[in-house]
């Protein structure tokens, strides 16, 4: 099931700038699991929830990230990096950051 949006140009506008932070936290979380092959475990915590917390620690996600207040979609994004980061684990090369193909403005939300 899929709904049609027509949001404001200021709605638009906070909405783009959270898919770009997404986008970002995405693609930082690839390249320091592709660059460490994995990383080093904060705590009792592994998987992706330790991931997540290590990321948060090490200073990589940008200022800007951290001040739309979005964290959870951020967490979600890291965690999402690693889950497919784990499965492209189980063969030996590296996941790429998408294949170059028409761009779409869409914000899917899980019903």
């Amino acid at each position: 099931m899929s709904y049609r949006v027509y949001p404001s140009k200021e709605l638009e506008k906070i909405w783009k700038k959270w898919i770009s932070a997404v986008r970002k936290v995405y693609n930082i979380s690839i390249e320091q699991l592709n660059k460490n092959q994995g990383y080093t475990k904060v705590g009792k915590k592994g998987g992706k929830h330790g991931f997540r917390t290590w990321l948060k620690q090490s200073g990589l996600i940008p200022q800007w990230c951290k001040d739309l207040n979005v964290s959870k979609i951020l967490d979600n994004a890291s965690m999402e990096a690693y889950t497919a980061w784990k499965e492209t684990a189980k063969q030996p090369k590296f996941i790429g950051f998408g294949k170059k193909r028409e761009r779409f403005d869409i914000v899917w939300y899980g019903v």
